[in-house]
């Protein structure tokens, strides 16, 4: 007879409750650099497709913005982090390519996908990872998370559903990627929490990013012959596009994943899958003050949804670390 799931616990163990805020804080800010890397790649992307005669949704551009994204972040990571370059083994090598094979299928079925779909649905189905990580650890671990939670895991679903405007339609190849999409992206995370209990932050992190442009870039020149031309592979580094490719290099992967992948350890999986959702509220807001996107009222309202629920795990975290305090004037 199999033994009884464990509920998992609301927050992160107690001898490390007093310091949750901090990530909690970086993983929100790593957000935010993601969500304004939708603008940047779009105008990339789009270019590079124009410049080959293309759709605009065409996956060449995808591909090619991805491998030099990826692969010039991780170089200029390993030159200013000099943890990221020592320590190396074959084990080393061994887990950071296991942690890029998800993220690069992940990458890649998303963008397949967005080019099938609206983007609406496409956000809604890559969000969905939501549900994902607590199923997968579930599975692994054989632990729930605990009712406040998966109350604060409906309430997000049922905002970004609001947010993103996505409406009932038919199961196609771009929903079926979209799913998939979000599978593997819960399976990156999850891989984060367990490849660095055993491997250093810094190292992962630029091998992963060095790993997954070198994978994409050899992708593109195999399926997509116009790429192998100078005039199209290196269009990112023109000075039309240097702008946009920069604020997408330094900001949403430098930045935001360097702070995914030294504070995501920090906090319990399906906790960090409830802070992603995050990423199209800024997106959203980035679009709104940038671009002159204006929300409807029930886009402002899922957004409201998904930031009460990461509030409402806040303050039930913050009232447990309240109970867990010794009480002044006494000794424990």
């Amino acid at each position: 007879m199999s033994e009884p799931l464990e509920i998992l616990p609301l927050s992160i163990p107690a001898d490390r409750a007093r310091d949750s805020r901090r990530p909690v804080l970086a993983l929100l800010l790593a957000c935010a650099g993601w969500g304004g890397s939708f603008t940047w790649a779009k105008v990339i992307m789009a270019e590079i497709n124009r410049a080959c005669g293309l759709e605009t949704s065409a996956t060449l551009g995808v591909l090619v913005l991805l491998s030099w994204r990826f692969m010039l972040a991780g170089i200029i990571w390993m030159l200013i982090i000099p943890a990221a370059r020592s320590g190396w083994s074959r084990a080393s090598v061994a887990r950071a390519s296991l942690l890029s094979l998800p993220f690069i299928l992940a990458m890649i079925a998303q963008q397949m996908s967005l080019t099938r779909i609206s983007p609406a649905v496409n956000a809604f189905l890559t969000s969905l990872n939501v549900l994902f990580v607590p199923m997968i650890v579930a599975c692994l671990l054989r632990r729930l998370p605990s009712p406040a939670l998966s109350i604060a895991i409906l309430l997000a679903v049922a905002g970004i559903w609001m947010l993103s405007n996505a409406g009932p339609a038919g199961v196609g190849i771009g929903e079926v990627l979209g799913v998939g999409c979000s599978l593997l992206f819960s399976i990156h995370i999850v891989l984060v929490n367990f490849i660095l209990k055993r491997d250093n932050a810094a190292r992962m992190m630029g091998g992963q990013m060095i790993v997954t442009g070198l994978a994409v870039l050899m992708v593109t020149l195999v399926i997509h012959p116009q790429s192998r031309s100078a005039g199209i592979l290196f269009l990112p580094f023109t000075r039309r596009l240097m702008l946009d490719f920069s604020l997408l290099v330094a900001i949403s992967t430098l930045l935001a994943f360097g702070l995914m992948i030294v504070y995501q350890p920090k906090v319990d999986p399906t906790r960090a899958a409830l802070i992603y959702l995050t990423e199209p509220v800024f997106a959203a807001a980035y679009a709104w003050v940038f671009a002159g996107d204006a929300l409807s009222g029930k886009q402002i309202a899922g957004a409201g949804l998904i930031i009460g629920a990461n509030s409402l795990v806040e303050w039930l975290t913050a009232r447990r670390i309240t109970e867990m305090a010794v009480p002044a004037g006494e000794t424990a």
